[in-house]
């Protein structure tokens, strides 16, 4: 009990730490609106196109794909933007970007003009997310940096659950005025995220005569530091940096970052985790309607309560989450140790037969669980690369995985019809856990980091 109420105290005191600092409180309001604003936003897009195609699934499915397609395409290309540029002007630009997108879409427009729309806002965000998460392991080290991590993770969570509440009231009441009301959101947001952008610090870049190269993980000392933060005051890492200061161009980044995720055997360990755990996620997402009514046997009502209860566990296990991260080698130990027991929930999960109540525990567990490794997993992308690469690797990371959930997504159908639905959730389970114990026995972090 002592362990626990010092765990308790301490992620307390580390929050505390961090909401103090305007800088980070501030990105973190920034996060939570900007979130909001976009679950409302795609949300609504998805009823509104249903709507105007005559009730087209084929539509809708079209918005489906359209939407992931940033986080592929969009965000390995242009995520050198934020580590080539001030991350905090660049936060804020996305911001502007998506509220004069939001409305743009007050006005009536044909299915493919939607889709246009509904790519460039799912694109401003694929950029915007390895922005945010480089600029947070830029501002603080250590503890911290997972504390931080944790409370974005918490709002982008808070932003799923709410923003499904403010749809249907806002739809109700006002419809297609909704996106007038994102759009001006999104406003406030990109000001909150551009707080103190003069004071924010430039990605470094080493040059590869100072012994440096492009492909190493090392950074230039930031210059002073405060405990456990980053760094400080107006030396040299903060504000623009000189044009021959900023690195390789985009293309040489993504190459650069590429081959840092390849041959870093760590990187390389954490990105196979992560895409065998998105994969299972893509099949898990769409099979649990599919488990509620065969397996269960329950009315469909019970699948939105199910999805609310494990947005309830991955609040509670990103809450959780900074104890677990004390080190780098703590951390990746969490993160395998967080996949093996949301896999084994949710293998359980699979096996609780008609139980409705017994499910929705063990899928709190199994929610919970993933919800811890699923901020480590920011935390490691953050310390195993350098800051002048750091969104580069991030957005690198998450296309792969992105493209393991789109896999699974599409092969869902076919298991299910196949081996029935629960033997399909059991697979699912299964391979989280061979996740998890191939990260546990490949992912070797020493004490010291690149960030």
């Amino acid at each position: 009990m002592s362990r626990l109420t010092t765990a308790v105290r301490e992620t307390v005191g580390h929050n505390r730490l961090v909401l103090r600092r305007w800088d980070l409180s501030s990105l973190v309001a920034g996060s939570f609106i900007g979130s909001l604003a976009s679950v409302v936003v795609n949300l609504m897009l998805t009823i509104h196109v249903y709507q105007a195609t005559g009730s087209s699934a084929i539509a809708v499915s079209a918005l489906f794909v359209i939407t992931f397609l940033p986080n592929l395409l969009i965000a390995p290309l242009c995520s050198g933007l934020a580590d080539r540029w001030n991350r905090r002007l660049l936060l804020g630009a996305c911001g502007l970007s998506r509220a004069a997108l939001c409305a743009l879409l007050l006005a009536a427009w044909p299915l493919p003009v939607l889709l246009v729309l509904a790519f460039s806002i799912t694109s401003v965000n694929a950029i915007a997310k390895p922005a945010r998460y480089a600029l947070a392991a830029q501002l603080v080290t250590g503890q911290q940096r997972v504390a931080l991590n944790s409370l974005l993770m918490i709002m982008a969570t808070s932003a799923g659950v709410i923003g499904g509440a403010v749809t249907g009231l806002l739809t109700s009441v006002s419809g297609r005025a909704v996106f007038g009301v994102m759009a001006a959101l999104s406003v406030v947001g990109a000001l909150l995220d551009m707080v103190r952008f003069r004071d924010a610090p430039a990605p470094l870049y080493m040059a590869p005569d100072t012994g440096a190269g492009a492909d190493r993980a090392t950074t230039a000392d930031p210059g002073p530091r405060g405990p456990g933060l980053g760094a400080v005051g107006d030396g040299p890492g903060h504000g623009e940096a000189p044009p021959a200061a900023r690195g390789p161009s985009l293309p040489q980044r993504l190459l650069a970052g590429w081959r840092l995720v390849r041959y870093t055997p760590a990187l390389l360990a954490l990105t196979v985790a992560t895409t065998l755990l998105w994969f299972g996620l893509g099949v898990q997402e769409p099979l649990l309607v599919v488990f509620v009514d065969r397996v269960l046997e329950a009315p469909p009502a019970t699948y939105a309560y199910l999805a609310t209860v494990g947005s309830i566990g991955g609040l509670l296990g990103a809450a959780i989450a900074t104890p677990l991260a004390a080190n780098p080698p703590m951390a990746a130990r969490s993160f395998s140790v967080g996949l093996i027991l949301a896999g084994l929930c949710f293998v359980a999960f699979a096996a609780s037969g008609g139980s409705v109540a017994i499910a929705f525990l063990l899928f709190f567990a199994f929610s919970a669980s993933y919800g811890v490794s699923n901020v480590i997993d920011e935390y490691l992308e953050q310390e195993m690369s350098p800051d002048h690469l750091r969104a580069t690797v991030i957005s690198t990371i998450g296309a792969i995985g992105t493209a393991g959930y789109l896999l699974g997504g599409a092969l869902t159908g076919f298991a299910a019809s196949t081996i029935g639905a629960a033997a399909t959730a059991a697979g699912v389970g299964g391979v989280i856990v061979v996740a998890g114990v191939y990260a546990l026995l490949t992912m070797r972090l020493p004490d010291g980091t690149a960030g």
